[in-house]
């Protein structure tokens, strides 16, 4: 079935309404920044190209259909015939589509298309049915083939009842391309810079975001170097004593590393414009400082619950198994 996860995978729980919780000075090795650096994003081809690439399986689904014998194709969509499953809620999103009236009854219809599946080898991937006053609908979808490209591919076929001996048939390729520019962090308001050498300011209360000013991280969370020791501190949300540090951890060269390669392994390539809710986000966060040789830190906010993402203050991503770091830590460990 579908993953948008949206980010409706990310960009609504990324690009959008990412609430990271604030931030403001410390005097606790918090230090407040005005400005938030420019992110240099990858070429805009490049999204251009897994746009054109979706435009091209799309239309490839589309000649995998089968239709009966005397079908007609209509240039209106049927009434009371939607999509068999439904369209993602998303803007990066290459769509094809086709419909037919068909001279077979609603039963014998659905049997043909139980046994004349698409042409090709996709799999069946989730169905459906309806009905209401006059009408009976039913769909099945198929997933197409792999691709970077892509987050999904799907060929929905859906059958409706038109008349006593005849039918609406509706054919939909849908494909949710990836957009590989990373998505830019925009909080508003005072940023700061975390290190490992201020170590956990108490609170976390009105820190928005971290602030990092290295070359290269627009394009990538972390450096593509091992860092020498990182700082890992955990705050409350609504749940518990609110924004307090409830516990810390200091890595050492080897668990550090091993936790920059888990952020470095996230997929900074999303979809656009999609939407989705962040239940059970209660405010808690993390942080990662991690320092490299010469003693320059780069630090990041972790989103722990709901709709969790990761940003170094110029480009944020879906969090995967990053706030997993945070759950191992016990009541404050001593450095």
């Amino acid at each position: 079935m579908r993953h948008i996860f949206v980010i409706a995978r990310l960009a609504a729980c990324l690009a959008l309404a990412i609430a990271l919780a604030g931030c403001s000075g410390s005097s606790t090795g918090l230090h407040g920044e005005h400005t938030s650096p420019d992110a240099s994003a990858p070429p805009a081809m490049q999204a251009a190209a897994n746009r054109a690439a979706a435009n091209v399986e799309a239309r490839r689904l589309m000649s995998l259909v089968r239709v009966p014998a005397g079908a007609r194709r209509i240039h209106k969509a049927p009434p009371n015939l939607g999509e068999a499953v439904g369209t993602p809620a998303v803007s990066s999103l290459a769509h094809d589509h086709a419909y037919w009236s068909i001279p077979m009854s609603y039963d014998e219809a659905v049997r043909w298309f139980m046994n004349h599946r698409p042409k090709g080898h996709l799999t069946s991937d989730g169905s459906g049915a309806g009905s209401g006053p006059g009408f009976r609908t039913s769909g099945i979808e198929y997933r197409g083939r792999r691709n970077p490209a892509f987050q999904s591919s799907e060929l929905s076929i859906n059958v409706g009842t038109e008349s006593a001996g005849r039918s609406y048939m509706r054919a939909d390729a849908e494909v949710v391309w990836l957009d590989p520019r990373p998505i830019r962090d925009t909080e508003p308001g005072p940023r700061i810079h975390f290190t490992v050498a201020n170590g956990c300011p108490d609170s976390d209360k009105g820190l928005p975001d971290v602030s990092n000013r290295r070359p290269g991280l627009g394009a990538a969370l972390l450096p593509d170097q091992n860092p020498e020791r990182a700082l890992l501190c955990r705050y409350a949300g609504g749940n518990g004593p609110a924004f307090h540090l409830i516990s810390h951890r200091l890595l050492d060269a080897r668990a550090a590393t091993q936790a920059m390669l888990r952020v470095r392994a996230l997929p900074l390539s999303h979809v656009d414009g999609g939407v989705q809710g962040c239940p059970a986000d209660d405010g808690s966060a993390g942080y990662i400082a991690f320092e490299y040789t010469r003693g320059f830190n780069v630090d990041l906010k972790v989103g722990i619950f709901g709709c969790t993402s990761v940003t170094n203050g110029v480009i944020l991503a879906e969090a995967g198994n990053v706030p997993r770091l945070f759950s191992k830590l016990g009541p404050k460990t001593p450095f």
